[in-house]
Protein backbone atom coordinates (compact mmCIF):
# COMPACT_ATOMS: atom_id res chain seq x y z
CA UNK A 1 0.00 0.00 0.00
CA UNK A 2 1.25 3.23 -1.25
CA UNK A 3 1.07 6.14 1.56
CA UNK A 4 -1.40 9.12 0.26
CA UNK A 5 1.80 11.78 0.59
CA UNK A 6 3.40 9.83 -2.55
CA UNK A 7 0.13 10.46 -4.33
CA UNK A 8 0.43 13.80 -5.63
CA UNK A 9 -0.77 13.80 -9.09
CA UNK A 10 -2.26 12.22 -12.02
CA UNK A 11 0.89 10.52 -12.92
CA UNK A 12 1.33 8.62 -9.91
CA UNK A 13 -2.15 7.34 -10.04
CA UNK A 14 -1.91 5.80 -13.20
CA UNK A 15 1.81 4.36 -12.00
CA UNK A 16 0.14 2.85 -9.51
CA UNK A 17 -2.95 1.07 -12.17
CA UNK A 18 0.61 -0.05 -14.27
CA UNK A 19 1.74 -1.86 -11.23
CA UNK A 20 4.28 0.25 -9.66
CA UNK A 21 4.91 -0.33 -6.52
CA UNK A 22 7.01 1.76 -3.05
CA UNK A 23 9.95 0.73 -1.36
CA UNK A 24 11.63 2.56 1.35
CA UNK A 25 14.82 1.10 1.69
CA UNK A 26 16.23 2.21 -1.96
CA UNK A 27 16.15 6.25 -0.27
CA UNK A 28 17.09 4.36 2.93
CA UNK A 29 20.33 3.33 1.38
CA UNK A 30 21.34 6.18 -0.56
CA UNK A 31 20.80 8.80 2.63
CA UNK A 32 23.01 6.47 4.61
CA UNK A 33 25.68 6.83 1.79
CA UNK A 34 25.35 10.58 1.93
CA UNK A 35 25.69 10.63 5.47
CA UNK A 36 28.75 8.24 5.98
CA UNK A 37 30.73 8.55 2.86
CA UNK A 38 30.12 12.91 1.67
CA UNK A 39 31.38 15.55 3.21
CA UNK A 40 30.53 18.98 2.22
CA UNK A 41 33.16 21.78 1.22
CA UNK A 42 31.82 25.18 1.59
CA UNK A 43 31.36 27.21 4.49
CA UNK A 44 30.21 26.96 7.91
CA UNK A 45 29.21 23.70 6.77
CA UNK A 46 32.69 22.51 5.61
CA UNK A 47 33.80 19.33 6.89
CA UNK A 48 30.03 18.21 8.06
CA UNK A 49 28.27 15.01 6.76
CA UNK A 50 25.94 15.41 3.87
CA UNK A 51 22.50 14.89 5.55
CA UNK A 52 19.89 15.66 3.62
CA UNK A 53 17.29 18.46 4.55
CA UNK A 54 13.48 16.96 5.06
CA UNK A 55 12.42 18.81 1.59
CA UNK A 56 15.10 16.98 -0.64
CA UNK A 57 13.94 13.36 0.97
CA UNK A 58 10.48 13.90 0.53
CA UNK A 59 10.43 15.68 -2.87
CA UNK A 60 13.60 14.22 -5.07
CA UNK A 61 15.51 11.09 -2.94
CA UNK A 62 12.59 9.34 -2.12
CA UNK A 63 10.22 9.25 -4.99
CA UNK A 64 13.08 8.91 -6.98
CA UNK A 65 14.60 6.05 -5.62
CA UNK A 66 11.17 4.58 -3.86
CA UNK A 67 8.68 4.03 -6.56
CA UNK A 68 9.88 0.80 -8.72
CA UNK A 69 8.09 -0.48 -11.39
CA UNK A 70 7.49 -4.31 -11.81
CA UNK A 71 10.67 -5.52 -13.32
CA UNK A 72 12.51 -3.81 -10.24
CA UNK A 73 13.88 -0.67 -11.92
CA UNK A 74 13.45 2.90 -11.35
CA UNK A 75 9.87 4.05 -12.51
CA UNK A 76 11.73 7.72 -13.26
CA UNK A 77 13.67 8.22 -15.75
CA UNK A 78 14.21 11.85 -15.52
CA UNK A 79 13.84 14.35 -13.45
CA UNK A 80 12.85 18.07 -13.45
CA UNK A 81 14.12 20.22 -10.23
CA UNK A 82 13.46 24.06 -11.02
CA UNK A 83 13.99 25.83 -7.45
CA UNK A 84 15.87 28.89 -6.71
CA UNK A 85 19.39 30.08 -5.66
CA UNK A 86 21.04 28.39 -2.45
CA UNK A 87 18.87 26.07 -1.82
CA UNK A 88 21.74 23.11 -2.02
CA UNK A 89 20.46 21.50 -5.38
CA UNK A 90 24.55 21.51 -6.62
CA UNK A 91 25.68 20.00 -3.32
CA UNK A 92 22.87 17.17 -4.01
CA UNK A 93 24.02 16.49 -7.46
CA UNK A 94 27.38 15.88 -6.08
CA UNK A 95 26.77 13.10 -3.86
CA UNK A 96 23.73 11.90 -5.91
CA UNK A 97 26.78 11.55 -8.31
CA UNK A 98 28.97 9.81 -6.18
CA UNK A 99 26.27 7.51 -5.01
CA UNK A 100 25.35 6.08 -8.50
CA UNK A 101 28.76 6.13 -9.64
CA UNK A 102 29.67 2.94 -6.87
CA UNK A 103 26.47 2.23 -5.08
CA UNK A 104 23.59 1.90 -7.43
CA UNK A 105 24.59 -1.36 -8.32
CA UNK A 106 25.03 -0.55 -11.76
CA UNK A 107 28.31 -2.38 -13.34
CA UNK A 108 30.46 0.26 -15.74
CA UNK A 109 28.80 2.73 -14.70
CA UNK A 110 29.25 6.24 -16.84
CA UNK A 111 28.19 9.24 -14.57
CA UNK A 112 28.00 12.68 -16.50
CA UNK A 113 27.75 16.39 -14.95
CA UNK A 114 26.68 18.38 -18.28
CA UNK A 115 26.33 22.27 -18.44
CA UNK A 116 26.60 25.35 -20.88
CA UNK A 117 29.92 25.82 -19.97
CA UNK A 118 32.60 23.98 -18.61
CA UNK A 119 32.85 26.14 -15.49
CA UNK A 120 29.39 25.57 -14.36
CA UNK A 121 29.66 21.93 -15.12
CA UNK A 122 32.61 21.87 -12.70
CA UNK A 123 30.79 22.98 -9.72
CA UNK A 124 28.84 20.07 -9.44
CA UNK A 125 32.04 17.97 -10.01
CA UNK A 126 34.52 19.79 -7.74
CA UNK A 127 31.79 19.18 -5.05
CA UNK A 128 32.24 15.03 -5.66
CA UNK A 129 35.75 15.38 -5.61
CA UNK A 130 36.17 17.49 -2.47
CA UNK A 131 33.95 14.48 -0.69
CA UNK A 132 36.20 12.10 -2.41
CA UNK A 133 39.46 13.93 -1.14
CA UNK A 134 37.90 14.12 2.41
CA UNK A 135 36.90 10.33 2.99
CA UNK A 136 40.10 7.92 3.50
CA UNK A 137 37.28 5.29 2.41
CA UNK A 138 36.96 6.07 -1.13
CA UNK A 139 40.91 7.59 -1.88
CA UNK A 140 44.16 5.94 -0.81
CA UNK A 141 46.95 9.05 -1.08
CA UNK A 142 50.85 7.90 -0.88
CA UNK A 143 53.40 9.25 1.76
CA UNK A 144 52.99 13.29 -0.13
CA UNK A 145 49.76 13.53 0.30
CA UNK A 146 48.59 12.88 -3.54
CA UNK A 147 45.82 10.86 -4.49
CA UNK A 148 47.26 7.08 -5.83
CA UNK A 149 45.05 3.91 -7.41
CA UNK A 150 44.43 1.39 -4.68
CA UNK A 151 41.68 3.29 -2.81
CA UNK A 152 38.10 2.47 -3.78
CA UNK A 153 38.29 5.96 -6.13
CA UNK A 154 40.62 7.70 -8.49
CA UNK A 155 40.32 10.81 -8.84
CA UNK A 156 42.18 12.83 -11.98
CA UNK A 157 41.36 16.57 -11.23
CA UNK A 158 43.24 17.55 -14.43
CA UNK A 159 40.80 15.56 -16.69
CA UNK A 160 38.41 16.35 -14.92
CA UNK A 161 37.55 12.31 -14.26
CA UNK A 162 36.96 10.08 -10.73
CA UNK A 163 36.83 6.31 -11.77
CA UNK A 164 35.65 3.22 -9.58
CA UNK A 165 37.89 0.05 -10.90
CA UNK A 166 36.08 -2.08 -8.84
CA UNK A 167 32.91 -1.59 -10.97
CA UNK A 168 34.70 -0.61 -14.03
CA UNK A 169 33.00 3.08 -13.53
CA UNK A 170 33.69 6.31 -14.99
CA UNK A 171 32.68 10.13 -13.59
CA UNK A 172 33.36 12.82 -16.29
CA UNK A 173 31.88 16.69 -17.32
CA UNK A 174 30.47 17.92 -20.49
CA UNK A 175 29.92 20.75 -21.23
CA UNK A 176 28.01 22.63 -24.67
CA UNK A 177 31.58 24.84 -24.89
CA UNK A 178 33.24 22.07 -25.88
CA UNK A 179 33.63 20.25 -28.99
CA UNK A 180 34.04 16.69 -30.07
CA UNK A 181 31.21 13.97 -30.26
CA UNK A 182 28.80 13.21 -27.32
CA UNK A 183 26.90 10.51 -29.06
CA UNK A 184 28.63 7.65 -28.25
CA UNK A 185 28.21 7.67 -24.61
CA UNK A 186 25.90 4.92 -22.65
CA UNK A 187 25.23 6.59 -19.81
CA UNK A 188 24.02 5.16 -16.58
CA UNK A 189 23.38 8.67 -14.43
CA UNK A 190 23.14 12.16 -16.41
CA UNK A 191 22.78 15.57 -14.10
CA UNK A 192 21.91 18.50 -16.10
CA UNK A 193 23.20 21.96 -14.01
CA UNK A 194 21.39 25.14 -15.14
CA UNK A 195 19.58 23.94 -17.45
CA UNK A 196 18.12 27.41 -18.27
CA UNK A 197 21.43 28.67 -20.03
CA UNK A 198 21.99 25.66 -22.44
CA UNK A 199 22.21 27.22 -25.53
CA UNK A 200 21.58 23.97 -27.73
CA UNK A 201 18.73 22.00 -27.47
CA UNK A 202 20.49 19.39 -29.82
CA UNK A 203 22.96 18.47 -27.56
CA UNK A 204 20.22 17.92 -24.52
CA UNK A 205 18.32 15.97 -26.92
CA UNK A 206 21.40 13.61 -27.82
CA UNK A 207 22.83 13.00 -24.43
CA UNK A 208 18.82 12.15 -23.77
CA UNK A 209 19.11 9.38 -25.97
CA UNK A 210 22.64 8.16 -24.45
CA UNK A 211 20.71 7.20 -21.34
CA UNK A 212 17.86 5.08 -23.39
CA UNK A 213 20.97 2.53 -23.94
CA UNK A 214 20.64 1.53 -20.31
CA UNK A 215 17.82 0.07 -18.93
CA UNK A 216 17.59 1.78 -15.18
CA UNK A 217 19.42 4.94 -16.34
CA UNK A 218 18.77 8.23 -14.44
CA UNK A 219 18.64 12.04 -16.07
CA UNK A 220 18.32 14.78 -13.64
CA UNK A 221 17.97 18.40 -14.53
CA UNK A 222 18.32 21.00 -11.64
CA UNK A 223 18.30 24.50 -12.66
CA UNK A 224 16.83 28.07 -11.81
CA UNK A 225 14.84 30.19 -14.09
CA UNK A 226 16.22 32.13 -16.84
CA UNK A 227 15.27 35.25 -19.28
CA UNK A 228 15.11 32.99 -22.29
CA UNK A 229 11.54 31.49 -23.29
CA UNK A 230 12.15 30.58 -26.72
CA UNK A 231 15.18 28.08 -24.93
CA UNK A 232 15.39 24.39 -24.08
CA UNK A 233 14.93 25.34 -20.39
CA UNK A 234 12.19 26.88 -20.56
CA UNK A 235 10.48 24.10 -22.71
CA UNK A 236 11.91 21.50 -20.01
CA UNK A 237 10.48 24.13 -16.99
CA UNK A 238 6.97 23.71 -18.72
CA UNK A 239 6.72 20.24 -19.23
CA UNK A 240 7.95 19.96 -15.36
CA UNK A 241 4.56 22.66 -14.37
CA UNK A 242 2.52 20.33 -16.99
CA UNK A 243 3.27 16.98 -15.01
CA UNK A 244 2.74 18.28 -11.57
CA UNK A 245 -0.67 19.96 -12.48
CA UNK A 246 -1.51 16.91 -14.07
CA UNK A 247 -2.22 18.45 -17.25
CA UNK A 248 0.29 16.00 -18.86
CA UNK A 249 0.57 12.34 -17.37
CA UNK A 250 4.11 10.95 -17.60
CA UNK A 251 4.75 8.31 -15.43
CA UNK A 252 8.50 8.19 -15.83
CA UNK A 253 9.11 12.45 -15.37
CA UNK A 254 9.31 13.65 -11.90
CA UNK A 255 8.32 17.16 -11.21
CA UNK A 256 9.71 19.46 -8.44
CA UNK A 257 8.89 22.94 -8.69
CA UNK A 258 9.47 25.52 -6.37
CA UNK A 259 8.35 28.97 -7.99
CA UNK A 260 6.79 31.86 -6.48
CA UNK A 261 2.98 32.71 -7.09
CA UNK A 262 3.00 35.48 -9.87
CA UNK A 263 0.57 36.84 -8.19
CA UNK A 264 1.70 37.19 -4.72
CA UNK A 265 4.14 40.21 -3.99
CA UNK A 266 7.71 39.82 -4.96
CA UNK A 267 8.51 42.40 -2.38
CA UNK A 268 7.12 40.57 0.56
CA UNK A 269 9.77 38.15 2.84
CA UNK A 270 6.43 35.23 3.29
CA UNK A 271 6.49 35.34 -0.50
CA UNK A 272 10.27 34.05 -0.48
CA UNK A 273 9.94 31.96 2.13
CA UNK A 274 7.08 29.75 -0.22
CA UNK A 275 9.22 28.90 -2.98
CA UNK A 276 12.77 28.37 -0.56
CA UNK A 277 12.26 25.34 0.77
CA UNK A 278 16.52 25.57 2.13
CA UNK A 279 15.31 29.27 4.07
CA UNK A 280 16.80 29.26 7.62
CA UNK A 281 19.31 26.44 6.60
CA UNK A 282 21.37 27.21 3.55
CA UNK A 283 19.88 30.54 3.37
CA UNK A 284 20.07 33.47 5.90
CA UNK A 285 17.40 35.71 6.16
CA UNK A 286 19.62 38.63 6.76
CA UNK A 287 20.90 37.86 2.61
CA UNK A 288 17.51 37.62 1.61
CA UNK A 289 16.51 41.11 3.24
CA UNK A 290 19.46 42.53 1.71
CA UNK A 291 19.18 41.22 -1.61
CA UNK A 292 15.42 42.12 -1.48
CA UNK A 293 15.98 45.85 -0.26
CA UNK A 294 18.28 46.33 -3.13
CA UNK A 295 15.83 44.89 -5.35
CA UNK A 296 13.15 47.58 -4.52
CA UNK A 297 15.49 50.35 -4.54
CA UNK A 298 17.13 49.88 -7.90
CA UNK A 299 14.84 48.79 -10.69
CA UNK A 300 17.44 47.69 -12.53
CA UNK A 301 17.74 44.78 -10.29
CA UNK A 302 14.53 43.74 -9.90
CA UNK A 303 14.57 40.74 -13.03
CA UNK A 304 17.27 39.56 -11.50
CA UNK A 305 15.69 39.05 -7.98
CA UNK A 306 12.81 37.46 -9.41
CA UNK A 307 14.16 35.02 -11.55
CA UNK A 308 17.02 33.92 -9.27
CA UNK A 309 15.70 34.26 -5.68
CA UNK A 310 11.81 33.33 -6.81
CA UNK A 311 12.14 31.22 -9.54
CA UNK A 312 10.08 33.16 -12.18
CA UNK A 313 10.81 33.48 -15.86
CA UNK A 314 11.52 37.00 -17.33
CA UNK A 315 12.13 38.80 -20.13
CA UNK A 316 15.83 40.32 -19.19
CA UNK A 317 18.03 40.32 -16.48
CA UNK A 318 17.98 43.92 -16.29
CA UNK A 319 15.29 46.05 -16.02
CA UNK A 320 14.75 50.18 -16.79
CA UNK A 321 11.45 50.33 -15.64
CA UNK A 322 9.84 48.04 -12.71
CA UNK A 323 6.98 46.11 -13.37
CA UNK A 324 5.01 48.32 -10.71
CA UNK A 325 6.22 51.60 -12.10
CA UNK A 326 5.05 50.12 -15.70
CA UNK A 327 1.44 48.46 -14.34
CA UNK A 328 1.01 52.01 -12.62
CA UNK A 329 0.90 53.77 -16.23
CA UNK A 330 -1.95 51.65 -17.52
CA UNK A 331 -5.55 53.31 -18.01
CA UNK A 332 -7.95 51.82 -20.46
CA UNK A 333 -9.50 53.87 -23.16
CA UNK A 334 -10.86 53.65 -26.97
CA UNK A 335 -8.82 53.64 -30.19
CA UNK A 336 -11.94 55.61 -31.61
CA UNK A 337 -11.44 58.43 -28.80
CA UNK A 338 -8.56 59.91 -31.23
CA UNK A 339 -9.56 59.15 -34.67
CA UNK A 340 -8.79 62.00 -36.41
CA UNK A 341 -6.17 63.36 -33.80
CA UNK A 342 -2.44 63.74 -34.43
CA UNK A 343 -0.53 60.57 -33.75
CA UNK A 344 3.45 59.93 -34.21
CA UNK A 345 4.50 56.49 -35.43
CA UNK A 346 7.41 54.28 -34.28
CA UNK A 347 8.41 51.03 -37.06
CA UNK A 348 10.50 48.15 -35.56
CA UNK A 349 10.83 45.78 -38.84
CA UNK A 350 11.71 42.11 -38.52
CA UNK A 351 11.74 39.85 -41.76
CA UNK A 352 11.45 35.99 -40.25
CA UNK A 353 12.08 35.10 -36.95
CA UNK A 354 11.02 37.77 -34.52
CA UNK A 355 7.85 40.02 -33.69
CA UNK A 356 7.24 42.93 -36.64
CA UNK A 357 5.67 45.87 -34.70
CA UNK A 358 4.78 49.69 -35.29
CA UNK A 359 3.37 52.01 -32.72
CA UNK A 360 1.00 54.90 -32.29
CA UNK A 361 1.58 57.66 -29.86
CA UNK A 362 -1.03 60.11 -29.01
CA UNK A 363 -1.18 62.38 -26.92
CA UNK A 364 -3.95 64.04 -24.61
CA UNK A 365 -3.90 66.14 -20.95
CA UNK A 366 -0.31 65.71 -20.90
CA UNK A 367 -0.52 61.89 -21.24
CA UNK A 368 0.88 59.67 -23.72
CA UNK A 369 -0.83 56.83 -25.33
CA UNK A 370 -0.03 53.92 -26.66
CA UNK A 371 -1.27 51.95 -29.48
CA UNK A 372 0.63 49.11 -31.01
CA UNK A 373 0.32 46.58 -33.94
CA UNK A 374 2.06 43.39 -34.13
CA UNK A 375 2.90 41.02 -36.75
CA UNK A 376 4.55 37.35 -37.56
CA UNK A 377 4.30 34.38 -39.62
CA UNK A 378 1.67 32.14 -39.08
CA UNK A 379 4.13 29.34 -39.68
CA UNK A 380 6.34 30.83 -37.23
CA UNK A 381 3.15 31.05 -34.65
CA UNK A 382 3.19 27.64 -34.78
CA UNK A 383 6.48 26.89 -34.30
CA UNK A 384 6.92 28.90 -31.73
CA UNK A 385 3.44 28.40 -29.79
CA UNK A 386 4.12 24.14 -29.33
CA UNK A 387 7.70 25.05 -28.71
CA UNK A 388 7.99 28.17 -26.08
CA UNK A 389 4.06 27.43 -25.45
CA UNK A 390 3.54 31.44 -26.48
CA UNK A 391 -0.06 31.94 -27.07
CA UNK A 392 -0.04 33.42 -30.79
CA UNK A 393 -3.57 32.00 -31.85
CA UNK A 394 -5.47 33.26 -28.79
CA UNK A 395 -4.00 36.65 -28.69
CA UNK A 396 -5.12 37.13 -32.97
CA UNK A 397 -8.47 36.50 -31.79
CA UNK A 398 -8.89 39.04 -29.10
CA UNK A 399 -8.97 42.78 -30.78
CA UNK A 400 -7.40 43.72 -28.02
CA UNK A 401 -4.29 42.48 -29.04
CA UNK A 402 -3.71 44.03 -32.40
CA UNK A 403 -1.94 40.60 -33.47
CA UNK A 404 -2.01 40.16 -36.89
CA UNK A 405 -0.60 36.60 -38.52
CA UNK A 406 0.67 36.80 -42.12
CA UNK A 407 0.59 33.88 -44.08
CA UNK A 408 4.17 31.89 -44.70
CA UNK A 409 7.11 31.92 -42.99
CA UNK A 410 7.98 35.30 -43.60
CA UNK A 411 6.63 38.66 -42.81
CA UNK A 412 4.98 40.20 -46.21
CA UNK A 413 5.66 44.05 -45.98
CA UNK A 414 2.96 44.98 -48.25
CA UNK A 415 0.81 43.68 -45.31
CA UNK A 416 1.90 45.61 -42.76
CA UNK A 417 2.24 48.48 -45.42
CA UNK A 418 -1.38 48.51 -46.12
CA UNK A 419 -1.92 48.10 -41.97
CA UNK A 420 0.06 51.62 -41.96
CA UNK A 421 -2.43 52.87 -44.60
CA UNK A 422 -5.67 51.66 -42.84
CA UNK A 423 -4.61 53.75 -39.32
CA UNK A 424 -4.06 56.63 -41.62
CA UNK A 425 -7.40 56.78 -42.76
CA UNK A 426 -7.92 56.87 -38.91
CA UNK A 427 -5.48 59.13 -37.95
CA UNK A 428 -3.12 62.03 -38.76
CA UNK A 429 0.36 60.74 -39.00
CA UNK A 430 3.08 63.35 -38.08
CA UNK A 431 6.11 61.97 -37.79
CA UNK A 432 7.41 58.05 -38.72
CA UNK A 433 10.68 56.76 -36.92
CA UNK A 434 12.52 54.00 -38.35
CA UNK A 435 15.98 52.16 -37.81
CA UNK A 436 17.84 52.41 -40.81
CA UNK A 437 19.14 49.05 -40.58
CA UNK A 438 16.65 47.04 -40.74
CA UNK A 439 15.33 46.80 -44.64
CA UNK A 440 12.68 48.67 -44.48
CA UNK A 441 13.61 51.38 -46.68
CA UNK A 442 11.93 49.78 -50.05
CA UNK A 443 8.62 50.03 -47.91
CA UNK A 444 9.61 53.50 -47.06
CA UNK A 445 9.93 54.91 -50.21
CA UNK A 446 6.85 53.45 -51.57
CA UNK A 447 5.03 54.93 -48.66
CA UNK A 448 6.69 58.57 -49.38
CA UNK A 449 5.89 58.37 -53.09
CA UNK A 450 2.50 57.40 -52.82
CA UNK A 451 1.34 59.13 -49.59
CA UNK A 452 3.99 61.90 -48.88
CA UNK A 453 5.14 61.15 -45.49
CA UNK A 454 7.66 62.49 -43.15
CA UNK A 455 10.00 59.31 -42.17
CA UNK A 456 13.23 60.24 -39.58
CA UNK A 457 15.97 57.55 -39.13
CA UNK A 458 16.26 56.28 -35.53
CA UNK A 459 19.10 53.88 -35.34
CA UNK A 460 18.66 51.41 -32.37
CA UNK A 461 21.67 52.74 -30.25
CA UNK A 462 21.82 54.83 -26.65
CA UNK A 463 23.46 58.01 -28.78
CA UNK A 464 20.39 57.95 -30.52
CA UNK A 465 17.50 57.01 -27.83
CA UNK A 466 19.13 58.61 -24.84
CA UNK A 467 17.17 62.04 -25.10
CA UNK A 468 13.28 60.35 -25.15
CA UNK A 469 14.75 57.74 -22.31
CA UNK A 470 15.42 61.19 -20.14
Amino acid sequence: MIADKWIRNKSDEKAIDEGCTWDPKYADRVKDFLYKFCRQSIGEFSGQPLELMQWQIDDIVAPLHNWRRPDGTRRFRQAGIWIPKNNGKSTLMSGLSLYHLIADGEMGAQVVNLAATIEQANIIFKGALDCVLQSPMMSKRNHEGRMVKGGLLWARPNIKTIECDRTRSTYKVMSGDRGGGKCGFSISFLAVDELCEQPSRDLFSVMSENLKKRKNSLLISVSTAGFRRESIGYEQFCYASRVKSSEIIDTSFLPVVYQADPKEDWKSLETFKKCNPSYGVTIRENDVVSSLTEAINEPRKENSYKTLRLNLWTGSSIVWIGADKWAACGEDFEEEEFHGESVWVGIDPSYRGDLYSYVLLAKKDNKIYVMPRFFIPRKNAEIKSKRDHVQYFSWEKDPRCNLYLTEGDVIDPSFVRSKLEEDARNFKFQEIGFDPNTGFEESRQILVEKHGWLFTEVPQRAKYLGGAAN
